[in-house]
């Protein structure tokens, strides 16, 4: 995917900076997920989730007119067990 395919939203922006989550693995997430989940709430919203490392990173983004709007992305410790493969 290229740049333009993805657009952040403001949201994403600040919680990805304060997060210090790179760009690139947001990227990586929702290009070559090692899990994705719909989400429970509200079903246009996917969670991709990727290992880098030891950490889990999900991001969760919606498609619109063939654009990842990604909504947030953070590392999540709360992985379940059942998804690792460690």
């Amino acid at each position: 995917m290229k740049d333009e395919d993805f657009l952040l939203t403001e949201h994403a922006k600040l919680k990805i900076k304060e997060r210090s989550v790179s760009i690139e693995h947001v990227k990586q997430a929702i290009v070559q997920p090692d899990l994705t989940k719909i989400d429970k709430f509200d079903n246009s919203v996917n969670h991709y989730i990727k290992k880098f490392g030891e950490k889990y990173l999900r991001v969760l983004a919606r498609t619109e007119k063939n654009k990842k709007i990604i909504i947030t992305a953070f590392f999540d410790r709360r992985i379940k067990k059942e998804i690792r493969n460690d």
